[in-house]
């Protein structure tokens, strides 16, 4: 597989995406693919979700069952790290009470967003995203 060539072949089908109407772009999984998150950031003005799926979830947990990690710290190193590759959005299966270290408050939604208003109506809440980051 040229490496080169699959993120070269993603901005492309954002491009496309986003001629096509698209007002928000969805990478998944998020960890995999820090890198597109990154380069789609730089390239494009539409918001950035990154979908942390569910094996990235279990990935976390099975590890923290075994012992191998701290849970708590991985969740935050992995949010941490999805926000820094430029994602404006992220979506996870952690349990809320696991967020409130990330986000520095008590959330009422599975749906992150951490750099601007949140225009997504979260499917899981049925209400505006109350997580607000400023940067």
């Amino acid at each position: 597989m040229d490496i080169a060539a699959s993120a070269k072949q993603a901005m492309k089908e954002i491009e496309l995406d986003i001629a096509e109407g698209a007002d928000i772009v969805m990478i998944k999984p998020a960890l995999s693919y820090l890198d597109i998150i990154h380069q789609a950031k730089q390239r494009f003005d539409v918001p950035i979700a990154a979908y942390n799926v569910s094996g990235e979830y279990m990935m976390i947990n099975t590890a923290a069952q075994a012992g191998v990690l701290d849970r708590q710290s991985a969740i935050m190193e992995t949010l941490y790290a999805i926000k820094r590759a430029g994602a404006d959005i992220i979506i996870t299966y952690l349990q809320k009470k696991s967020l409130n270290g990330f986000t520095g408050k008590k959330t009422s939604c599975c749906c992150l967003e951490v750099t601007r208003r949140c225009k997504m109506n979260c499917i899981h809440c049925q209400s505006f995203c109350p997580v607000r980051f400023s940067g």
